[in-house]
């Protein structure tokens, strides 16, 4: 029997962009069906932002693959998983009946030929709690395409907070880090994935997206950005927390629609807690925003929003990516985007200083911008 300590992550408080992620890896073993990957080492490509990231250089898009209408991913079928297996050790069998499941996939966005990593939080109750040092099997269903079996990509196991930051994540327990295989890997296109607990068959999903190099991509923070105060004072979290969705700005989701239509992909960051993934994602769908990769806060070990977005955008730019729009709603969001030299007529914020961007009081103002739009698919 293995044994191992567990020690408790207290849950604390993610914007919208189109983006490709992917962080430079040093050289590690393809993970492999049924065997536990070594631990990877790895740059963290978003700290290069504090070096002084350059704007996008001007690209040639890869026009197709952009504007092909991407896939909802959220069919009813589910991969049939093994029978539970044993925890490895009784600390977990007693973390499981602290409280409900907390876990949450993180998104992943990639260019072609970058390592597709596929990156989990594994955590119970209210403390959130991490689970580590336990056996989680991966599954995915590709281009989320219901017709199509699940396939199992493999096994990884949650960590115990000893490995190095991967894109952007850095590692406070309970985290998943599997890196597909080569001979498994991934088609350009949209895919979701089931991360499934082996102890318990408890599960959460993610969504990644495979593009190729230098696609156009739509960067939002969520809070005040996309959200209006319809709370009457309450934040988004407290919202969100009473299970509550707070309203959206008038006019928000048809501007994002239109620029997604034309070609550019979304991303949204937000410095939201990691448990609050599920109801962000819920908050987009049910306003009518665009597909998209959804970021909330990587770890509770570095809260700074600003920090967050400009090692976002750093991370994309490793990927080989282009910030073709860049949206914030804050002082913060105009500080990092101005940090990320992203060009000053791309950079829409709204209600706050635009720090040399373009300053808007509604999304009407858009609407004829969003219209007049280059078509980046064409």
């Amino acid at each position: 029997m293995r044994c191992t300590c567990w020690f408790g992550v207290f849950a604390a408080v993610p914007v919208l962009l189109v983006v490709a992620c992917g962080t430079e890896a040093a050289p590690i073993p393809d993970a492999v069906p049924e065997d536990r990957p070594s631990s990877p080492k790895v740059r963290d490509a978003g700290r290069e932002a504090e070096t002084g990231p350059t704007a996008d250089p001007q690209p040639t898009y890869p026009f197709v693959p952009a504007c092909v209408p991407q896939p909802s991913c959220d069919d009813p079928s589910a991969p049939v998983p093994e029978r539970a297996r044993p925890f490895t050790n009784l600390l977990s069998e007693a973390l499981v009946r602290l409280g409900e499941p907390r876990h949450r996939g993180r998104d992943g966005i990639y260019a072609t030929g970058d390592t597709q990593w596929i990156l989990g939080k594994i955590a119970y109750g209210a403390a959130d709690v991490p689970l580590v040092d336990e056996d989680v099997d991966v599954y995915v269903e590709r281009d989320c395409d219901p017709s199509r079996p699940w396939e199992k990509l493999g096994t990884a196991v949650t960590t115990s907070g000893t490995l190095p930051t991967i894109e952007n994540v850095p590692d406070d327990g309970g985290h998943i880090y599997f890196a597909v295989p080569q001979a498994q890997a991934l088609a350009e296109g949209r895919h979701r994935v089931r991360l499934v607990v082996a102890g318990d068959l408890s599960f959460t999903e993610l969504i990644v997206d495979i593009v190729a190099k230098e696609t156009p991509l739509l960067v939002s923070t969520i809070d005040g950005t996309l959200t209006d105060d319809s709370g009457n004072g309450r934040s988004d979290d407290d919202m969100l927390l009473e299970s509550k969705l707070p309203g959206a700005r008038e006019d928000a989701a048809a501007v994002f629609a239109k620029l997604a239509q034309k070609g550019s992909r979304a991303i949204y960051v937000t410095p939201r807690s990691g448990p609050l993934t599920g109801r962000t994602r819920e908050f987009l769908a049910q306003s009518g925003f665009p597909i998209g990769i959804v970021h909330t806060l990587p770890s509770m070990r570095d809260g700074d929003p600003t920090r967050q977005l400009t090692d976002e955008i750093a991370l994309l730019r490793a990927h080989g990516l282009t910030v073709e729009w860049a949206f914030g709603g804050s002082s913060n969001d105009a500080s990092a985007y101005a940090n990320a030299n992203v060009p000053p007529d791309r950079r829409i914020l709204i209600d706050t200083d635009a720090q040399g961007g373009r300053r808007i009081q509604s999304y009407e103002e858009l609407l004829s911008t969003a219209n007049a739009s280059a078509e980046l698919c064409l």
